[in-house]
């Protein structure tokens, strides 16, 4: 099992995306789903680092499908999973940054 690391950018996206859902349904049980959902994912990828799917254009970066709507980018460098991204799927992917900071 590798190791994961999150870069400052990928948990502000995660961050962001769950404040929107509790403040849009005045409830946390939505942004826990997802929290639960992205959780398991990030396991199963650190068991099975070629889990996702290669991303065209960007290399060494793969994608994995969160409850439909979202994604997590990852590269596997050093021997553990660097998640670069939490990404809204329905948000327009000319606008997607990838960051490999780890804080």
């Amino acid at each position: 099992m590798l190791s994961v690391k999150w870069t400052k950018h990928a948990m502000q996206e995660k961050s962001t995306i769950l404040r929107y859902w509790i403040k849009r349904n005045g409830s946390s049980v939505f942004s826990k789903k997802i929290e639960k959902e992205s959780r398991n994912a990030i396991k199963r990828v650190s068991q099975h680092a070629l889990l996702g799917k290669e991303v065209e254009d960007f290399e060494n970066v793969r994608q994995l499908t969160v409850l439909s709507d979202y994604s997590i980018f990852y590269t596997v460098a050093e021997n553990k999973i660097i998640v670069l991204s939490f990404w809204d799927n329905r948000r327009d992917p000319k606008d997607r940054k990838f960051e490999s900071t780890i804080d």
